[in-house]
């Protein structure tokens, strides 16, 4: 009998699926210009990885992986000095480069950079607990439509990207989902998807403990961890309630960590 070895990358099922098509999470940086509440990731000293770096974790991805997407992530990948390079490395390798951003940093100029560069699509997380400041201080998420459709916008003058919105859950803006569903659906011409995703925080009050391999975690030290009780419980089934009171026949579909 003859031994046929099987690797990892034949295990996935092609033509690629909506609900399999495996996705991989590139932080080029930890470098942000927001400070949101319940963000996991903590600025390091020297926030940026080498391109060597990058380019180790990319042949990582080739070599173990089937991907479709890479999904540029930080951090805020904008401020990543080389991520137009990378944008294009990304697209050369056949993958197709989504960036994950909050927008502060997009402009015109840059937009189309890496729409040349090989972009596919952008995913922006936008929502009324990222300290934005300025025009947007204090706004909540109904208000904060008219940032979004700014960058739906600006997307839209460039063509031929993906649109997407990301958007925190918190106890404060649960009502708050029907309207967003609702300007999502008035623009659906240019805004293909809207993503939320529940808070959550290390909290006193959590009835488990926290290990990492058989190493028990301090929570205290985590970077998302608060000293005060907060709402960390929301998911998906009060997210879905919520959206019926306003839509009755409200069907959703769903992703897990990242892999949509």
């Amino acid at each position: 009998m003859q031994d046929t070895a099987i690797t990892n990358q034949d295990l996935y099922r092609l033509p690629w699926t909506l609900p399999d098509n495996a996705i991989s999470w590139l932080e080029p940086t930890s470098l942000c210009n927001l400070k949101c509440d319940g963000c996991y990731r903590k600025i390091e000293n020297d926030p940026h990885k080498s391109w060597d770096q990058v380019v180790a974790e990319l042949d990582v991805f080739q070599a173990q992986r089937r991907s479709d997407c890479i999904s540029i992530a930080g951090g805020d990948p904008l401020l990543y000095p080389e991520i137009v390079r990378l944008v294009g490395e990304i697209r050369a390798r056949g993958y197709k480069p989504i960036i994950n951003t909050n927008g502060v940093a997009l402009t015109s100029e840059l937009l189309d950079e890496l729409k040349r560069a090989g972009a596919f699509g952008f995913t922006f997380h936008v929502d009324s607990h990222q300290n934005r400041g300025g025009e947007w201080e204090g706004k909540g998420e109904l208000e904060l439509n008219e940032l979004r459709l700014r960058y739906a916008e600006m997307l839209a003058r460039v063509g031929g990207l993906a649109c997407s919105f990301n958007s925190t859950v918190y106890a404060e803006n649960l009502d708050d989902v029907p309207g967003m569903l609702a300007w999502a659906q008035r623009h659906i011409d240019i805004v293909q998807t809207m993503v939320f995703i529940c808070f959550r925080y290390v909290t006193p009050d959590l009835p488990f403990d926290w290990y990492a391999g058989a190493k028990k975690v301090n929570w205290e030290e985590l970077w998302y961890s608060s000293d005060d009780d907060r709402v960390v419980s929301i998911d998906s089934r009060d997210l879905i309630a919520k959206a019926r009171e306003h839509y009755p026949g409200f069907r959703p579909a769903a992703y897990l960590n990242g892999t949509h």
